[in-house]
């Protein structure tokens, strides 16, 4: 049997660590909050190595939103070569392992343009023809943001003809 006082021990280290999970990703939320997009994707990068963080909703959220606000050669900069892609992994992690609403809540003002690069994102896997990722991005925008397969189509075909005018 473990004594009474190993057990307060054992408790105390538990909650130590807990609150200094929350401490990690508040250091993340106020370099997002103050606009810091490359310091605050470079702290939920490193974040996410841990086994604290890995399944943290918020972790991926702010890699992906941190993305989206930067430019494709500041995301360049930080090693990400493909900006759309990453930040439709990313968001898509992040819904994956969300275990309460206000955890996107949190995030809602920045989703409509999620929804526009994830649309975008789209319209290249279907010109290089991957059915996979075209499901996967269909899926968690159907499931989770109400779009309509139909919508979704309709953006599209929108974007391939403004492609195709000269």
């Amino acid at each position: 049997m473990l004594s009474t006082k190993f057990k307060l021990l054992l408790a105390g280290f538990f909650i130590q660590a807990s609150v200094f999970s929350v401490n990690q990703l508040n250091k993340v939320d106020d370099l997002f909050k103050t606009g810091k997009y490359e310091k605050a994707f470079k702290k939920a990068n490193q974040l996410k190595s841990e086994s604290a963080y890995h399944r943290k909703a918020k972790t991926y959220f702010y890699m992906g939103f941190s993305l989206l606000k930067l430019s494709n050669e500041k995301a360049k900069k930080l090693g990400v070569s493909n900006r759309e892609r990453s930040i439709v992994n990313y968001v898509s992690k992040g819904v994956k392992y969300q275990k309460s609403e206000s955890e996107m809540n949190a995030f809602n003002s920045l989703f409509p343009d999620f929804i526009t690069v994830a649309k975008s994102r789209m319209v290249e896997v279907n010109r290089l023809k991957r059915e996979r990722e075209i499901k996967e991005i269909v899926e968690l925008l159907a499931v989770n943001f109400n779009d309509t397969i139909s919508d979704i189509g309709k953006f599209i075909q929108e974007k391939i003809k403004l492609k195709q005018r000269p």
